[in-house]
């Protein structure tokens, strides 16, 4: 091969290569721990009581990555994405329309997790169905969080006054508005008639018997 045959191949090569790490992907990204709680509880509407046990399975998981991809299992299989989603049942490489799920796996590993979520709350309801709780999907979740897991959202505040990470409530009354005590269900039954008329006044029965025997 001449020199300039080489040179050619060379910057081919080397220009496929720049070409392949200059195309995206698709994003990922490292969740801050404080701001994944916040959002699977006010965005994705994740139980308030369960939070801190899905911050502990992906602290676990996937140490908050979003990319993460786990190592390969006994039975060939690899755990993609924030949740460690398995790839032999809940996703594919193809289209997804093969999976349980209906999401590539591709789509488990970048920064849009709402694929992942919505996968894993199906996979968690699947689980609590046959073993009563939806958490023993996850293998780190029984090595590391069975126990008390507040310490997870204990220091994450809340925005605009909302319930704590760690309270019991789902979140499902956070719109509705306290009633004063002092104040009336429906304050127009409450107002007093300062107009005063005759027929809202009881009538005699003595009266009815006069008038009968006119």
């Amino acid at each position: 091969m001449s020199s300039s045959a080489t040179t050619l191949f060379t910057t081919g090569v080397l220009m496929v290569f720049m070409a392949f790490w200059c195309v995206p992907l698709g994003r990922a990204q490292t969740y801050d721990r404080c701001q994944l709680a916040s959002d699977l509880l006010h965005k994705y509407k994740l139980p308030a009581n369960q939070i801190s046990q899905w911050i502990c399975l992906v602290r676990w998981e996937s140490n908050f990555n979003t990319s993460a991809i786990g190592s390969l299992n006994a039975d060939g299989s690899l755990d993609h994405g924030l949740f460690q989603i398995s790839d032999l049942y809940w996703c594919d490489h193809a289209e997804g329309m093969d999976s349980a799920c209906g999401v590539t796996c591709e789509n488990l590993r970048n920064e849009d997790i709402k694929d992942d979520v919505i996968c894993a709350k199906r996979i968690f309801r699947q689980h609590q169905h046959l073993t009563g709780n939806g958490f023993n999907a996850w293998v780190a979740w029984k090595l590391h969080c069975q126990g008390n897991t507040d310490s997870y959202t204990a220091d994450c505040s809340t925005a605009k006054g909302s319930p704590s990470l760690t309270d019991d409530s789902s979140g499902a009354d956070r719109e509705r508005k306290p009633q004063s005590s002092a104040q009336p269900e429906n304050p127009q039954q409450q107002q007093p008639n300062w107009l005063w008329s005759p027929f809202s006044q009881p009538i005699p029965t003595g009266w009815l018997f006069f008038w009968a025997q006119k």
